[in-house]
């Protein structure tokens, strides 16, 4: 889609995100490598209203960390967690 301040520019389309590098930076941006037991697998992107992960797990009140998540997935006798936005 057009981006909205200059509409001769692309600012990614629906769930598609332009994505730029520089090499003005001395590192990439790192990943959670995740709490004892669990590794970091890889980014996924859900395909429309199909989630790549079907099975939800509340978050804390105070909101969701990696930490949590893999607990809770862990104690439901799940092989993957994942999380997404703030508190998914």
């Amino acid at each position: 889609m057009s981006c909205a301040g200059n509409s001769s520019q692309v600012c990614g389309n629906g769930n598609r995100l332009s994505v730029y590098t520089s090499s003005l930076v001395d590192s990439a941006p790192s990943t959670n490598p995740g709490p004892d037991g669990w590794s970091f697998l890889a980014c996924y992107t859900d395909a429309g209203d199909s989630r790549t992960l079907s099975t939800s797990v509340d978050a804390a009140p105070s909101g969701m960390t990696v930490a949590q998540c893999a607990a809770a997935c862990k104690s439901g006798g799940y092989r993957y967690a994942g999380v997404e936005y703030a508190n998914e």
